[in-house]
């Protein structure tokens, strides 16, 4: 389990499995048993989904692995319309919540559970959307949604919804969605998100409330577990290409050294990916790969003599080899900040910033002797404009699809689940994989890169950089 601590994958996840004998447990529970007829044909919403499922796995020396053992390989219920529903869908009453960091998409996916539930299904009842993040069921800060009024958010960035991060009671939570008399609680978020609304799953189970839960995975690291890819990513990765270059151009035409920051606390997908899509790039850092700033400086020193100016993308979480997170809480105590503080706006920045300022402050400090004008290397940091944008056509589309599955299988009375892409198919996963596996040392797992992996290795190509250690 050491290398699913680091680089976890879910190929990992499922070989340790197999050498325990235990099984994945991923299908998602039912509230109760689905009586109610579907009354929309399926020459409207699509075949309904039977019993498909889709194999976790393409790898065959793991399905093999797992006949020899005697044991089906682990697989997911496919995602699809259901020919019986557990609930009356014209008399059904839904939540919308967005929760966590603002990504494009989260605009199409509001609009299109209102759209699906109200044009199709007809829904009497308008939506409910929760103002705020979780805070906003809490408080039960509400705001109606119809269709007429979602569709004028769909080419919009952010969330009509607003969004937030601050700590969620499960226990006010479920108490609010019970007082609203809401059926089905949509969460749209990324793997902090998604494990609250696990929680307010089990605790509406607790209580043995007949209350849907449904997620839909959002997240600019892209580092949530089974699924292929999070909705708003690809509109990352094309906007971030676009800075990158154009960044680039600024470097060579002033002569200057750019560190250009991306998202990635803990997976450098956005970074690693921009770096291969536009080509520039002169060395690419991540949090999964170990570096050191001396053999980085020395390396950014011949490119500069040789060329005249150098781009350096990285993760937001990269940090050198010899700081370590202690360094960072003790910096911020010494600042007055409490690093136990996440959801404190400075402290989060702080955070954030922390490992991009000890690199900079090196950076500055080694070609400021060098050039005698530490001004010759500058920060250029467009997180916003990344993830604030409207989703491209790519991700419209995915959004439309993801939101329109969840609805269809919430309505079945599946709950505490998340619908996935997985393997090029769509499929109802558990959340329980997404918030209780956990690593040796504790931690909620995420995907990561993996430093040996072919995708690496092609991204370092595109570089042309050494090895920093």
């Amino acid at each position: 389990m050491k290398s699913i601590q680091f680089f976890p994958s879910e190929e990992m996840i499922l070989e340790d499995r197999l050498a325990q004998l235990a099984e994945l447990c991923a299908d998602p529970p039912l509230i109760g048993s689905p009586a109610f007829e579907n009354p929309i044909p399926e020459s409207r919403i699509g075949r309904y989904t039977g019993d498909k499922r889709t194999c976790a796995t393409t790898d065959m020396d793991i399905i093999k692995a797992y006949l020899d053992a005697k044991r089906d390989p682990p697989s997911f219920p496919a995602a699809g319309p259901r020919e019986l529903l557990f609930f009356n869908p014209a008399a059904v009453r839904i939540g919308i919540v967005t929760a966590g960091g603002i990504a494009p998409g989260l605009n199409t996916v509001i609009h299109s559970i209102v759209n699906i539930h109200s044009t199709v299904y007809g829904m009497r009842e308008k939506a409910v959307g929760f103002l705020g993040g979780f805070q906003g069921i809490s408080r039960q800060h509400t705001v109606e949604l119809d269709p007429a009024k979602t569709i004028e958010w769909i080419q919009k960035g952010g969330t009509g919804i607003f969004t937030g991060r601050d700590k969620a009671d499960v226990n006010s939570i479920v108490k609010s969605i019970v007082q609203l008399g809401i059926d089905i609680l949509y969460v749209i978020g990324g793997d902090g998100s998604l494990s609250v609304a696990h929680a307010i799953a089990k605790e509406i189970a607790a209580r043995k409330l007949k209350i849907a839960v449904a997620g839909i995975p959002k997240t600019m690291d892209n580092d949530v577990l089974w699924i292929s890819h999070s909705f708003g990513f690809d509109t990352a990765v094309e906007e971030a290409a676009r800075i990158v270059n154009a960044i680039h151009d600024e470097a060579k035409s002033t002569r200057r050294i750019c560190l250009l920051p991306l998202f990635g606390r803990e997976a450098g997908f956005v970074a690693a990916h921009a770096a291969l899509a536009c080509g520039h790039v002169d060395a690419i850092l991540v949090p999964e790969v170990e570096f050191k700033l001396e053999p980085l400086l020395e390396y950014v020193d011949r490119l500069v003599k040789r060329k005249g100016h150098a781009l350096v993308v990285l993760a937001e979480g990269a940090c050198p080899s010899g700081y370590s997170e202690k360094d960072m809480e003790e910096d911020l105590r010494s600042r007055g900040l409490d690093p136990s503080e996440r959801t404190n706006p400075r402290v989060s920045d702080a955070l954030r910033t922390w490992r991009l300022n000890v690199i900079h402050d090196r950076f500055r400090e080694y070609f400021g002797k060098i050039w005698g004008d530490e001004r010759q290397v500058f920060v250029e940091e467009p997180r916003y404009l990344i993830r604030a944008i409207p989703a491209n056509s790519v991700d419209q589309i995915y959004c439309q699809r993801l939101a329109d599955l969840a609805v269809h299988n919430a309505l079945a009375g599946y709950t505490d689940f998340m619908i996935s892409q997985w393997l090029d198919q769509y499929v109802l996963i558990g959340l329980s994989l997404v918030a209780d596996e956990k690593g040796p040392d504790g931690q909620r797992l995420t995907k990561k890169i993996q430093p040996g992996s072919v995708f690496w290795a092609t991204v370092i190509n595109s570089t042309d950089q050494p090895s920093f250690v």
